[in-house]
């Protein structure tokens, strides 16, 4: 039991330290109101460890919102309770009043049940304690979720008003008749359906019963024809009907009824073929099995699905596959396949009733739609069919083969997403029953749900501990390139990575940022360290390493002249030293950082500041702390990846840090077009996965003397 425990722990940690590694998942605008900067600092931090990169802004009045609100699009507001001027009911007015969709989270030092109550009664999303961090990441995933998921869906109303436009301009200059129906009235016709009738105007058409078109005999079958195509669902139907012009003339059409979309309502679309006999539908079968083959399975599915979205008429899908299908076809050859695909087909069609639509979807799987809404028991029907297909045998081998049926089941409800999606959870449920032992493959289709991580926090934060005090730890180093100029120094970004019991390796920055484990911090910050000057010791004077420090370390008082005692002891010089420090964790605490930089000064150590760009306070780090390295936030880098709008602020923003005497360095560099730009740009340094991933060896060819 504990090592199952402990197993799972350790999958969490390898599960979002892997999310590190990823490129950033979007850029994300957050909008600070009356918070503290140490609290925006440790959501900013937060957010950076779980594939998040937030760009911020802090505002203080109803001017600064309104000014900031129309500069950009933002994603995400996150207020306290500190600005008088802008508490968070004239914050959603204000919203309102711009017609603004941006979410809104308040983070309170005491949150109570009446703060809960009366933030979501001003229509706040949510209202949080600012002490739990990993409740705080939860909400603003879901908000950001939830805000590109009404986003997304603005912009396929977009497409699909559009599409609705060319549709009308089509139908207006088609040459077949074509009229829209509500489906009792005409609310639609075109000129080919003027002329093929005898009508001047439309005037004289829309808004009259349909079965105005059609001659009084024929109106009956019409109307039955109707029903049935609105009540089963269907996509498409023809029938041949007699029709009526104005001047009382007749003759004989096929009409053709489809549902579509006009000028937003879902309307039905006749289209009307004179002189021209309906073909019978061809039955479209399987040539080796006598099944309804994929298209026609197909169709069926698709109708049920339909159905199934209004309500009601809920079903169940049985994706029936034959695993080893090709192991089979290339070993014993295609008669022996087709026989037993021929016998499969008739014990399907034997077990299965008329009711339930069966069809063969490709050669290796069958679908059956068990029209029963029980899952239960369309379960045991697949457990009884895929018990009944592995007792075949193939009649043209005499040796006993091995056959691996298996089956999914996927319920067909209101909540179905698609027809790809149905097929695809049903070769998902497939894929599930590899993990069962014994019995019938089979398995039932289930979304899987997340368990919060907060859930499993006792259990990741022992198996760090463990972690570190058994120093199953390692360093990777990524190199800092010089883009521009030639240089004799070797320089590289250290990264610490944790190891489990199998040697599996795990970032544990996530967890340090969510956790507040400020001693665990400090002392994975020492062990680096001292790592790092060991390793110069041993590569040479013409190498630099860029150390990441933990907002916690800055407040060791201790640190420095721990720091310059390995030094000394090492004979290693300060200056191969570069250590980094986040944007938001020195506006978090200024002075502290300004008294560290100083330090480093007397070290000779330079000091890098990352995630520049990152907040509205950008040059007052600068102007405080005067580092010699900028790196740029990597929101900036993916900016340019994605398009060039971007691009003219990003030469002005490098300007003026080059104008400061700061060198530049671009990370999460993934891709040649990013480079040319930086190029352009005149960065001076660049490092990400397109020059060389992390390694153990501090190996990079333009560095080798």
């Amino acid at each position: 039991m504990n090592q199952t425990v402990a197993l799972s722990n350790v999958a969490l940690l390898k599960e979002l330290s892997q999310r590190r590694r990823q490129p950033l998942r979007k850029n994300v605008e957050l909008l600070f109101i009356g918070l503290p900067l140490e609290l925006a600092d440790q959501v900013c931090t937060v957010l950076r460890g779980t594939h998040i990169g937030p760009r911020t802004r802090q505002v203080d009045t109803p001017e600064e919102l309104l000014d900031e609100l129309s500069q950009r699009s933002w994603d995400l507001i996150i207020c306290g309770d500190q600005a008088a001027q802008l508490p968070a009911r004239r914050i959603i007015e204000l919203l309102y009043q711009q017609n603004r969709d941006i979410p809104v989270i308040q983070l309170l030092e005491t949150c109570s049940k009446q703060a809960i109550y009366q933030g979501l009664h001003q229509q706040l999303k949510a209202v949080l304690p600012a002490d739990d961090p990993e409740l705080v990441l939860v909400c603003i995933r879901r908000e950001l979720e939830s805000l590109e998921q009404r986003r997304r869906l603005k912009r396929i109303d977009l497409l699909l008003h559009e599409a609705e436009q060319r549709q009308n301009r089509l139908m207006n200059h088609s040459s077949e008749a074509l009229c829209c129906c509500d489906p009792d009235h005409i609310v639609y016709l075109n000129q080919s359906l003027l002329h093929q009738f005898g009508y001047d105007s439309s005037e004289a058409l829309l808004n009259k019963p349909i079965d105005t078109l059609i001659m009084e005999d024929d109106q009956p079958v019409f109307q039955d024809q109707l029903r049935s195509f609105l009540q089963d669902h269907l996509t498409e139907q023809w029938q041949n009907l007699t029709c009526q012009r104005v001047d009382g003339s007749q003759f004989k059409a096929s009409i053709g009824m489809q549902e579509i979309r006009h000028n937003g309502i879902s309307t039905l679309l006749l289209t009307i073929r004179p002189e021209q006999a309906l073909e019978e539908r061809q039955q479209r079968l399987d040539l080796i099995t006598g099944l309804p083959n994929g298209e026609q399975i197909h169709e069926q599915l698709d109708r049920c699905y339909r159905r199934a979205l209004d309500g009601g008429h809920d079903c169940n899908l049985l994706y029936v596959q034959l695993e080893n299908f090709n192991q089979l076809r290339e070993q014993y050859g295609t008669y022996a396949t087709d026989q037993l695909s021929l016998d499969a087909a008739t014990l399907l069609r034997e077990a299965i009733g008329n009711p339930h639509p069966l069809g063969r979807l490709q050669d290796d799987s069958y679908l059956v739609i068990y029209q029963d809404a029980r899952q239960q028991t369309a379960l045991e029907v697949a457990r009884q069919l895929v018990s009944e297909l592995d007792q075949l045998t193939l009649t043209a081998v005499k040796q006993p083969v091995e056959l691996r049926w298996a089956a999914g089941v996927v319920p067909i409800n209101d909540n179905a997403a698609s027809i790809d999606a149905l097929l695809s959870q049903g070769r998902k449920a497939i894929e599930r029953t590899h993990q069962l032992n014994s019995g019938p493959h089979v398995e039932l289709y289930t979304a899987i749900i997340h368990e919060p991580q907060s859930l499993q926090r006792d259990g990741v934060l022992q198996t760090l501990r463990e972690a570190v005090e058994k120093e199953r730890m390692k360093l990777l180093f990524q190199p800092v390139v010089g883009l521009a100029q030639q240089d004799s120094r070797g320089r590289y970004e250290v990264l610490l990575r944790l190891q489990d019991e199998q040697g599996r390796e795990y970032s544990p920055a996530p967890f340090l940022t969510a956790f507040n484990l400020d001693t665990l911090c400090v002392q994975l910050d020492r062990w680096v360290i001292n790592q790092c000057i060991q390793r110069l010791q041993q590569q040479g004077e013409n190498t630099q390493l860029f150390i990441n420090l933990n907002s916690r370390t800055l407040r060791d008082r201790n640190l420095i002249n721990w720091i310059a005692e390995l030094l000394r002891r090492h004979r290693v010089s300060g200056e191969q030293l570069i250590f980094q420090l986040s944007e938001t964790d020195v506006l978090a605490q200024l002075q502290r950082a300004r008294d560290w930089a100083e330090s480093l000064k007397r070290l000779h150590s330079p000091l890098c500041i990352k995630h520049y760009g990152s907040s509205n306070s950008a040059d007052r780090v600068l102007k405080q702390l005067k580092p010699r390295y900028v790196k740029l936030d990597g929101t900036y880098i993916n900016d340019l990846n994605q398009d060039n709008l971007h691009d003219q602020n990003f030469m002005k923003l490098v300007s003026s840090l080059h104008a400061g005497d700061c060198q530049t360095i671009a990370p999460l560099v993934e891709s040649a077009r990013v480079m040319s730009k930086l190029w352009r740009a005149q960065i001076r340094y660049v490092q990400g996965h397109y020059l060389q991933s992390p390694s153990e060896e501090m190996q990079y060819d333009f560095f080798q003397q």
